[in-house]
């Protein structure tokens, strides 16, 4: 819905993917090279980056500072490095927060941003997580002429249901001509499905976790 639908992702395009070692992120970096881009995938983990390379990706970032204290690098310049000074087509956003604020740099003139997530934006409030709304640079927007997109796939396709059996049939074909494969980094029995929930949530699984019934 993201790459296709909202952006229209072309042969030869450029696209840079934040988080690209969750399982939206993976997913993106396969589904963007099926539709002939160039992927550049970010992410804070060197392992995990070499997972998303073995994926597909052409180049992978990370996104930290010197130390991990220094949190986000200025990652634009390796991004134009990889696309000969030009940035990137298209953006997809998983993160949201400061590497959010890093991709939307690292866009070329008339770039697409899609907003996917907010991975980085969650605060603890009284045993609960609350969304922290982001505050995009509408100077950047403008001088630089972008796109930014919302992808509520799962809203979209309740208004519009017709949409979702075409998309699902791709995604089938795809799947079984091989073409897309769930990397799938841990797997638990169901009744432990509080510790697959951790997992995820303290960023140790890659790709997809699997409950075993």
């Amino acid at each position: 819905f993201a790459l296709i639908t909202r952006a229209g992702v072309q042969p030869g395009e450029n696209v840079l993917i934040t988080g690209a070692s969750g399982a939206a992120g993976m997913a993106a970096v396969q589904m963007a090279k099926l539709l002939g881009a160039t992927v550049i995938a970010t992410g804070r983990s060197e392992r995990k980056l070499a997972m998303v390379k073995a994926y597909g990706a052409d180049h992978v970032i990370t996104t930290l500072g010197a130390d991990e204290g220094d949190g986000v690098c200025r990652f634009r310049e390796d991004v134009k490095a990889c696309t000969r000074g030009e940035g990137v087509d298209v953006v997809y956003d998983t993160v949201g927060g400061d590497v959010g604020h890093e991709a939307l740099r690292s866009l070329a003139f008339g770039g697409r941003f899609l907003v996917i997530g907010w991975a980085s934006n969650t605060l603890k409030c009284g045993g609960r997580e609350a969304f922290v709304p982001d505050q995009l640079p509408t100077n950047i927007i403008q001088m630089k002429c972008l796109q930014v997109m919302g992808s509520p796939m799962v809203i979209y396709s309740m208004l519009h249901p017709e949409f979702r059996a075409a998309q699902l049939q791709q995604i089938l074909i795809w799947a079984e001509e091989g073409k897309l494969r769930p990397h799938v980094s841990h797997r638990f029995p169901l009744d432990a499905f509080r510790d697959a929930a951790n997992a995820k949530l303290e960023g140790k699984v890659i790709g997809s976790c699997v409950l075993n019934p």
